[in-house]
Formats: C-alpha cells, sequence, structure tokens
C-alpha cells in the first residue's frame, strides 16, 4: 500500500514542468547565500508542505466532484523573513498546479510585502494575498483541513490587493480590498472587506462584513461569523457565512448560508479525534450569489482521527469518514466517503 504512495508521489513530481523545477532548484541553490544576506537584516525561512490521500467514495458527490482513488492535495513551497527596517514578506507556490507561460502566477497562493511601524499598532500588506471569510475552516492552512463543506472549497482566497491591520490589546481590525473571489477577466471587480479579530481567554473570533462586486447582478454582502473555543483538551469551531444583495429585496427573506461546525478532542499529545459537520442553503429566486448554486439544500457530517508520530503537526497521519445527503443546485448530492493519508512539512531551510 505505501508503496503504491510512493509512485504516486513521484508520479505528481514528474508532472512538475521543466520551468518551475528550475525555480526551485535556484532557490535551493541560493537560499545559502541569500540567506547570508538576508541574516543581517533578518530571518529567512523555506518551508516544504505536501498531502496525500486516498478516498474510496460511494454514491456521487456533485459539488465537490470527489471520486475513489489516490489524490496529492498540496505541493508546495513557504519562503517568509524580514528584509529590515518594518519590512517582511512571505510567499507560498503551489508546484501541483498546472502552469502556463501567460498564467504561470495562478500556481502562486500567495505573494505578500508587509511593512509593519515601529510601535507594532499598525501593519499594511500588498501584493496576492489570502482573502478573508469569516471563517476558521477558511482561515486555517488548507492541508490541514479534511474537507470543506459546501461550496467554500470552489472559492479561491489568493487574490491580488492590499490590506491596513491596526492592532489592539486582545486583537485587531483590518480594511481590505481584494480583486473579487468571483471576478472573471472581463468584469473587473472587486472585494472590499471589514474584519475584527478579538480574543477574550479561551474564545477567539473572527467576525467579518464584506461588499463583494458581481458584474451581472451589481453585487452582494456576505457577512462571517467565526468562533474558535479552545481548551486544554477540547477545541469547538461555530462558523457561519450569510449572503444577501442590496439591490435584491427579496433576498432578506430567503436563506443563503454555509454554516461547519468542528469538535476536536486531544486524546494524547499524538493523538486527536474529531467530529465535523456542516450544512448549506440557498433558496433565492435569484441567483445574484455565484457560491452556492440556487437550489442548494446539502447537509455533511464526519468522524475523524489524527495521529502524530512525532508530537508536532510537522508529520500527520489523518483518517475521517463522511456521510452527506440532500441536493447541490438541484442535483443530488448524497454520497459516503472514507478517506485515510499522510501529510508532512520540512522546515528546509531556518536562517
Amino acid at each position: 500500500m505505501w508503496m503504491s504512495v510512493f509512485g504516486y508521489i513521484c508520479g505528481l513530481i514528474s508532472k512538475i514542468d521543466v520551468k518551475t523545477l528550475r525555480v526551485l532548484m535556484l532557490a535551493l541553490l541560493l537560499a545559502p547565500c541569500s540567506g547570508t544576506a538576508v541574516r543581517a537584516e533578518g530571518k529567512l525561512d523555506l518551508d516544504f508542505y505536501t498531502r496525500v490521500e486516498y478516498n474510496y467514495v460511494s454514491g456521487t458527490d456533485v459539488c465537490a466532484g470527489e471520486t475513489s482513488g489516490f489524490r496529492g492535495r498540496h505541493i508546495y513551497v513557504r519562503a517568509s523573513g524580514d528584509l529590515g527596517s518594518g519590512f517582511s514578506y512571505s510567499i507560498a507556490h503551489r508546484l501541483n498546479n498546472v502552469n502556463s507561460q501567460t498564467k504561470y502566477f495562478e500556481s502562486t497562493d500567495w505573494s505578500i510585502l508587509t511593512y509593519t511601524t515601529p510601535n507594532r499598532r499598525w501593519a499594511f500588506n500588498a501584493g496576492k494575498i489570502v482573502m478573508e471569510a469569516g471563517s476558521f475552516e477558511w482561515d486555517d492552512n488548507p492541508i490541514y483541513v479534511p474537507f470543506f463543506v459546501g461550496s467554500v472549497n470552489l472559492v479561491n482566497p489568493y487574490q491580488i490587493g492590499a490590506s491596513v491591520i491596526r492592532y489592539y490589546n486582545g486583537g485587531s481590525f483590518s480594511f481590505l480590498c481584494t480583486r473579487s473571489q468571483y471576478d472573471t477577466e472581463l468584469d473587473n471587480c472587486l472585494t472590499y472587506s471589514l474584519e475584527w479579530r478579538p480574543t477574550v481567554g479561551f474564545w477567539n473570533g473572527l467576525y467579518i462584513a464584506q461588499f463583494i462586486e458581481e458584474g451581472v447582478h451589481g453585487g452582494f454582502f456576505q457577512f462571517g461569523l467565526g468562533n474558535r473555543f479552545t481548551g486544554d483538551l477540547l477545541s469547538l469551531d461555530v462558523d457561519i457565512l450569510a449572503r444577501t444583495s442590496p439591490f435584491y429585496a427579496e433576498s432578506w427573506r430567503h436563506l443563503d448560508f454555509t454554516a461547519d461546525f468542528k469538535l476536536s478532542c486531544r486524546i494524547t499529545d499524538k493523538l486527536s479525534v474529531y467530529s465535523k459537520c456542516g450544512y448549506e442553503r440557498n433558496d433565492n429566486d435569484i441567483a445574484f450569489d455565484p457560491m452556492s448554486p440556487l437550489g442548494t439544500d446539502t447537509g455533511i457530517a464526519s468522524l475523524g482521527l489524527d495521529f502524530f508520530p512525532t508530537g508536532s503537526r510537522d508529520i500527520q497521519l489523518f483518517c475521517f469518514a463522511a456521510s452527506s445527503g440532500g441536493s447541490y443546485g438541484g442535483a443530488l448530492n448524497r454520497y459516503t466517503r472514507a478517506c485515510f493519508g499522510l501529510l508532512w512539512k520540512i522546515d528546509m531551510i531556518s536562517w
């Protein structure tokens, strides 16, 4: 079985185009030298992430399109460091995306330049940044998310834009302006986001209000209410994303939302179990929401287990079983899924 997994990983690596391979090799060759230069100002970290898994699916997954077989979810390199004088950077490039000479930048998840004021109360970001949605499921590194509820996985959160952050004791406020996550090359639409991240004791909040421009119907609001409660052994995530349009009065009378809940229990330092469930519905009459299609009324429930052989998240064995029912966009969305796999992170360079 593990020989098959190894063969699958080799097959993925063999599909990386020559241009991407050259960039990676050049980074590895120059990193020790460039690290010496950066070292005088700050720090350079270069990490490698990958995740492989096997899925067994019985039924029809209309939403995510999952089928039985091996999957390579993520192969990417992340670099971050300080440039001095308050400037820092973070770059993540995915190696398993299909590249072309005209769309090579699409494989870069984010490329962010940050300036932080000397008193560390303000920060300014620009580049290809990670959008927020008011959901910890969305906010977490996707390599650690077992599966996404409803249409969340179909939205691209990596967009070109800028943001300003105001820190205070116990949280932060931020404003983001980015290219719309639903934009096409012809529309040139934007998304405006106002975010609040409070922290009080064992509670962390992630609240956001967005106006998302949309080329056909003008745009719509999305409100995110993310809550994470963390204890010594238990943690609970409760996320709700609600969408409505200011251009159609009837939209306020309809349900258009995505909700997910995750309860985790840490058995030991190396073993944890969890239950994750979610529900998505859109009973609007007008398709102003590109995220969730009309006629969607679907739910999912699951049980999972995570094992960390070294006691850290650098190496993780995982498995889960999920069952979903209902309709997605008016089509029957009913299936069961069993998944097990392996993910790991390598700290390649740290200066």
